[in-house]
């Protein structure tokens, strides 16, 4: 995916990747945050959605146990601190939904009058990968939704097509 902008565009942005380290011992089935390529797939695709969604500041994907894979964050923020809300706020969410017999939360959704915290699962099938997305109070709930669930769908196939491999 060819990038419309370069990180110089986003002076005040800290962007990051976590770097995965490599395995010793017989082949196992690696999972997903150990793939060296994960981070530079989901930082493309974070680089695109913060620069393309009207109202989005800041980006990040993590593991499900609260682990940083790539951000797109202001300096102010800890990318560590964010991985492990988003982890524990989803894992809550699923939580209450299953007491209220409800099923699979789609994404959590904290407003103030400052902004929003959207946090939603990426959609690979063990649900390994979630997006948070921090936005200032001129974006549109519906808008950011539907542009972090388009966000989320691309890494998906991207991680897709690279563990096939």
């Amino acid at each position: 995916m060819s990038l419309p902008f370069s990180t110089s565009e986003r002076p005040s942005m800290n962007v990051t990747a976590f770097e995965a380290g490599s395995g010793v011992g017989p082949p196992q089935e690696v999972s997903l945050r150990q793939n060296p390529a994960l981070p530079s797939l989901c930082q493309t695709g974070l680089q695109w959605f913060v620069s393309q969604t009207s109202g989005v500041t800041a980006a990040l994907v993590a593991t499900a146990d609260g682990f940083e894979i790539a951000s797109v964050l202001h300096q102010s923020l800890s990318a560590e601190k964010m991985a492990a809300m988003t982890s524990s706020i989803l894992a809550l969410g699923e939580v209450v939904l299953a007491e209220a017999e409800l099923s699979d939360c789609q994404n959590v959704v904290i407003e103030s009058s400052n902004g929003m915290v959207v946090m939603l699962a990426i959609g690979d099938p063990r649900k390994e990968l979630l997006l948070s997305v921090i936005a200032d109070r001129n974006a549109m709930l519906g808008q950011v939704l539907w542009a972090a669930r388009r966000c989320c769908e691309q890494i998906r196939q991207s991680v897709a097509q690279v563990v096939a491999h």
